[in-house]
């Protein structure tokens, strides 16, 4: 379809899985200029390529429906969380765009998120330390829908090494009875947020899908009239 040939484009020129795309570099342009330092950072940068496209970080097939989403939607979310067990690393998860709600800060960058989103029993169980007991004892496949806030932490403490003196603060609410299940930080932003285009004074971005959407009204309403037409034709309507 016309949505993954966007994609496969999107990743051929953005983030080719054969290549490396992206160099580690200093602000300081005189670090740059140094050997020792250079060096230095081509090896965190063949670390972070290691670790991106490990099988168990499923960064190729996540990006690439993160790609779908901007063509589609204009608005394309990917989560980048920690990978538990094995060899650790990352683990990458495309969001859907009906789960999420952005807010930009004074400078239009998005630096908070809420995701809604439903976790079965046991799902619960394997990312929640503390549970409420009416959870704990429901069914293992019975879904509960949770809530996940992740804002800039206005009261940082930095003498703290626990969330309280990370950059942004984390916490997770249960969406029914409004009970908070675990609080935590990111150093980073960690819902990276990719916007197709915007026009002045929007949040969410515009798809190439929306800009010939009227196009592909008229094809479809051309292609009901064929198929119709060619029903007709092989099995014609018979006046009795």
């Amino acid at each position: 379809t016309s949505a993954e040939t966007f994609a496969k484009a999107m990743m051929g020129m953005i983030t080719p899985s054969g290549q490396r795309w992206h160099k580690v570099r200093s602000t300081d342009m005189s670090l740059n200029r140094n050997n020792r330092v250079l060096k230095y950072f081509d090896e965190v940068a063949d670390l972070l390529f290691h670790y991106r496209y490990l099988p168990t970080a499923n960064f190729s097939s996540q990006i690439f429906e993160n790609y779908l989403g901007l063509g589609l939607f204009g608005t394309g979310c990917v989560y980048l969380d920690k990978h538990l067990g094995g060899e650790g690393g990352f683990r990458y998860r495309a969001i859907h765009l009906a789960e999420m709600f952005f807010v930009e800060n004074h400078q239009g960058i998005i630096d908070t998120a809420y995701r809604v989103f439903e976790l079965t029993t046991i799902q619960m169980k394997q990312k929640f330390k503390n549970l409420p007991k009416k959870i704990i004892d429901a069914r293992p496949d019975e879904k509960h829908c949770v809530i996940h806030c992740v804002k800039p932490n206005d009261d940082i403490d930095e003498t703290r090494l626990d969330y309280k003196g990370m950059k942004f603060y984390s916490c997770y609410v249960l969406e029914k009875s409004g009970e908070k299940i675990e609080e935590g930080g990111y150093d980073t932003f960690p819902y990276l947020v990719s916007r197709y285009v915007t026009a002045p004074g929007e949040t969410y971005g515009r798809s190439p899908a929306m800009m010939v959407l009227p196009n592909i009204k008229v094809l479809f309403e051309q292609k009901t009239a064929m198929l119709k037409q060619g029903h007709r034709a092989v099995d014609p309507i018979i006046l009795t």
